[in-house]
């Protein structure tokens, strides 16, 4: 059988290519369908990869039964299929030799592939030992509202299966770990750093995942991964379904009404608090971030190795010569794009909302323009239409009502070129319609390429557009010694509002954010001016780490004052932090002193961390087991020993003391089943 299988090995090395450039033309087809569309696709392509060498091996073991003579046979087949005709002529080498050269190497090649299986299995084992080893170590109980919420949005999504939602101070990044009884991991930091509707939007998130049976899709692909690990179309493949995957349970998200700036904004808190991915857990902030956002945002992917790459649509004509596709015909992009319009008085200023529409008919993306007093005005005072000119192009807005109607956007060919005169040459009408909106003009451009940024590509443009990141903002934030040269540095700066008021109340409150990193995390997490003078006014004159670490994890005026009105004028931040992420909270704490227990700060925290709650001590107390002290009970808890097991034994007769129940755990026997 090592021949069939080494023949097998050699054989998916055209298998794979074929799989990836079929599943690069399916994408290329479906580059305007659904997010559901293209995973498909994906997994298609993957089914086809697990399959043909299972097909190969099978038909190469059948021909390799009787010796030599099968084997002759597979390697015959072998070379049918690779030979190559040129002019005409039948180049092949003569069966006798090639056969005898196969035989020589198909040991080395069956050895190499399995000590590479070995590896990567390894590599993936150690992955899920250190995944479930995240479920049980300092996870604790969500606060009770969150248990209530957690069921609604299950009952809302008709998710029948048994979903857990458990709080850990261990991940830095929500993810769903299993498929029997799956568990949603929330990590400490976002319960604290995210706003009510941003958490409800991830756990929508994940519970998406469940509903999908992602998990067992990843593990199909983690087995393709360890199996065909020599094969880069496999990765491929597998990214695109974990991408795919991502954008599919975003647009849950959205169409069980979530907001898609406000989840953006979400994802991208959440990225910042990220540091180590989970290929073997589906996890919010899977995927390309910065894809996912501009998709949210209605703007073109940024990926710089989107599908629509001239070297992708060259891998695409590859494969239509080697697995004899038809041609294909794209039709161009149209030159304009149309939709509604209406004014909105937001303050003094008056916004121009856009809606545009595909050329079926369906929402492709919503845009405010800001308006001067007389473009505004002459909207406002049109009896019919209105034409208004930006770089990009022209708006032409027909009026149906006072402040609203129907417009159509024609791109301007002269700015087109211009753009490709700056490297930026593959925008259709809808992107450059966004450009408009976003008054992207001329000037605009060249201000990023004097600052350095000239390298870009158009969603790269269109997401600085969008949001704000212009050569003046860019400029301005520089000055103030926040210097970077990457753009999505200064796209996420932008989008938390980190701006020279910022900095300069910051800095009047004592605080300096050193880098661009600092100075992201401080504003996604809400490091305020207010904070800082909160903490002062609670006797903590914190440094800029625990500054950052107190307001992850939702240590604020209110529960330093609580503590210490219970007696915890704790000073050490590490404590207070602790108290937070495991839950210790001034109702914790009087619910054990209820039960008789004056815990200190390392005790509270076991118990937390542990699991030692009211009903478990109650459960004990009624089989006898109390007035049992703090280290008792948390040894209890570490080893396994719970009110059930003490029930059992005690319907067999058996009475034992605290040490003899942890002993007995400890020494692994189940004298509940053995035989007195």
């Amino acid at each position: 059988m090592t021949g069939a299988l080494a023949l097998t090995l050699v054989h998916f090395l055209w298998q794979g290519l074929a799989a990836a450039m079929l599943l690069a033309g399916a994408l290329v087809l479906l580059r305007r369908s659904t997010a559901s569309a293209r995973y498909l696709a994906a997994c298609a392509a993957l089914a086809f990869t697990i399959m043909a060498p299972l097909v190969t091996f099978t038909l190469l073991a059948r021909m390799s039964v009787a010796g030599h003579e099968g084997l002759a046979a597979a390697t015959a087949l072998t070379e049918r299929l690779t030979r190559i005709e040129v002019a005409g002529a039948d180049t092949q080498a003569a069966p006798g030799v090639e056969a005898t050269g196969l035989a020589l190497v198909q040991p080395a090649i069956v050895a190499v592939w399995i000590a590479g299986v070995v590896l990567v299995a390894v590599w993936h084992v150690v992955g899920w030992w250190r995944l479930q080893r995240l479920t049980t170590l300092d996870v604790a109980d969500p606060p009770a509202p969150w248990i209530d919420r957690f069921a609604a949005l299950r009952r809302k999504l008709n998710l029948s299966a048994r979903v857990r939602l458990r709080v850990s101070g261990r991940v830095d990044t929500p993810m769903v770990v299993g498929w029997l009884r799956p568990l949603v991991l929330m990590p400490a930091a976002a319960m604290g750093g995210l706003s009510a509707d941003q958490l409800e939007w991830i756990l929508v998130h994940e519970l998406t995942h469940v509903r999908r049976h992602d998990y067992l899709i990843n593990l199909l692909q983690i087995s393709a991964e360890t199996l065909l690990f020599y094969h880069p179309a496999v990765w491929w493949i597998s990214a695109v379904i974990r991408r795919e995957r991502e954008h599919c349970c975003d647009d849950a998200v959205v169409a069980a009404g979530g907001d898609p700036l406000g989840y953006a904004r979400a994802l991208l808190r959440l990225e910042d608090m990220r540091t180590l991915p989970m290929r073997l857990a589906p996890a919010a902030t899977g995927g390309s971030l910065l894809a996912r956002i501009q998709r949210l945002t209605g703007g073109r992917t940024m990926n710089r190795h989107s599908l629509d790459r001239p070297h992708l649509a060259g891998l695409f004509a590859v494969a239509i010569l080697l697995i004899g596709g038809a041609a294909l015909a794209l039709a161009a992009d149209a030159e304009t794009v149309t939709g509604d319009w209406n004014l909105r008085e937001r303050g003094d200023r008056t916004v121009l909302r856009l809606e545009a529409w595909d050329e079926d008919g369906d929402h492709r993306s919503n845009m405010s323009m800001r308006l001067d007093e007389s473009e505004a005005s002459g909207i406002k005072n049109a009896e019919v239409s209105h034409e208004l000119a930006r770089d990009a192009g022209t708006f032409v807005l027909v009026r149906d009502g006072s402040k609203s109607g129907e417009f159509t956007f024609t791109s301007d060919p002269a700015f087109a070129r211009f753009l490709a005169g700056h490297d930026v040459d593959d925008l259709d009408a809808h992107e450059t319609f966004v450009l408009a909106a976003a008054d992207v003009d001329r000037e605009f451009v060249e201000g990023l390429d004097e600052l350095g940024f000239d390298d870009l590509d158009g969603g790269e443009l269109i997401a600085a557009g969008i949001h704000g990141a212009s050569p003046d903002y860019i400029r301005e934030m520089q000055s103030l010694g926040y210097r970077d040269r990457d753009l999505d540095t200064y796209l996420a700066m932008r989008i938390h509002g980190a701006d020279r008021e910022y900095v300069e109340a910051m800095r009047e409150a004592g605080h300096q954010p050193e880098d661009t990193d600092q100075l992201i995390a401080w504003r996604v997490h809400g490091i305020s001016p207010e904070y800082v003078a909160e903490m002062t006014r609670a006797g903590h004159d914190l440094d800029d780490d625990d500054l950052l670490s107190w307001k992850i994890h939702g240590v604020d005026e209110r529960f330093i004052s609580e503590m210490n009105e219970l007696g915890f004028a704790t000073d050490e931040a590490d404590e207070l932090v602790a108290m937070r992420i495991h839950g210790v909270t001034p109702e914790y704490v009087q619910a054990t002193r209820e039960l008789g227990y004056d815990l200190d700060v390392d005790d509270l925290l076991a118990w937390r961390i542990h699991g030692v709650t009211a009903a478990y001590i109650g459960d004990l107390a009624r089989l006898g087991y109390d007035d049992l002290d703090a280290d008792d009970l948390v040894a209890m808890r570490i080893h396994g020993v719970s009110a059930r097991w003490i029930e059992k034994l005690q319907a067999r007769g058996i009475d034992l003391s605290v040490d003899d129940l942890i002993q007995l755990k400890i020494s692994g026997v189940d004298v509940t089943k053995a035989r007195l």
